[in-house]
């Protein structure tokens, strides 16, 4: 059972790896990028109690690792960068097994995305700089589809990329495979892009982000009064999700 529970975390990793190297390769028609992250997602719901989570957890950086490599066109030069990037995006699939030790095992994985999202937050705040990598990075090429982000901010698109991937985890997670999942998955990808087709008011782009959080300044007045709405959201949820983690933690000690 265990050789088993291996190989399938090598085809996990091996299919994640393909799949985020790929998206970034192919910016310009970036559907691949909606299901890339899902076989992460399945690692990290195969983690139970019994297992060390570091086992996979080391799979998921190096595949984050090699996908930001290939972001940043494979040059060496920013070898720290991508470094730092992918350890801080592989602590949310920790930081939901963490919870879910805690409070046990029906912990929704939906707290990855928001972790996530809250880890993007809070590095575009500490340090706002063109280096960074964010997961709607990887659509910014096709502007068009990231129109309703002018309400919700840049960042919303990490929201939404992961949140598919998730719904697309689920169709597959049991040996019955569950179509109504992957209708919502598809449901979640083409309502956003058809709202932005028709949408004519305006798009929240990277450059508007920097240039909020680097000095304050933006085309934008909207824009600058809402901010990074769902990012700001997902972080102070995140900080909720991880007080009452601790908390309940030391009430299970005591007793």
């Amino acid at each position: 059972m265990a050789k088993n529970k291996s190989i399938n975390r090598w085809i996990l990793f091996l299919l994640a790896a393909v799949l985020f190297s790929a998206a970034v390769l192919m910016k310009v028609f970036p559907i691949l990028i909606f299901i890339a992250l899902a076989p992460l997602f399945r690692l990290a719901a195969t983690q139970t109690d019994a297992e060390n989570f570091w086992e996979h957890a080391d799979l998921i950086l190096f595949t984050l690792g090699i996908g930001f490599f290939c972001e940043k066109f494979f040059d060496l030069s920013h070898i720290l960068t991508i470094s730092i990037m992918a350890i801080l995006y592989t602590l949310p699939f920790i930081g939901y097994v963490y919870v879910k030790q805690i409070l046990g095992p029906k912990t929704g994985i939906f707290l990855i995305i928001i972790f996530w999202s809250a880890i993007e937050y809070l590095v575009l705040k500490v340090v706002p700089s063109d280096q960074l990598i964010f997961l709607t990075d990887f659509i910014q090429m096709k502007p068009d589809w990231l129109r309703w982000t002018y309400r919700t901010g840049y960042l919303s698109g990490t929201v939404w990329i992961l949140s598919v991937n998730w719904f697309i985890e689920l169709a597959f997670r049991n040996e019955k495979f569950r179509w109504s999942f992957l209708v919502l998955a598809l449901i979640i990808i083409a309502g956003p892009i058809i709202y932005g087709y028709l949408n004519t008011i305006g798009v929240s782009d990277r450059a508007m982000m920097l240039s909020l959080y680097n000095n304050g300044t933006v085309a934008s007045a909207e824009y600058t009064e809402r901010g990074e709405w769902l990012a700001r959201t997902c972080a102070w949820v995140s900080v909720l999700v991880l007080l009452f983690t601790v908390v309940r933690q030391k009430v299970l000690v005591k007793k």
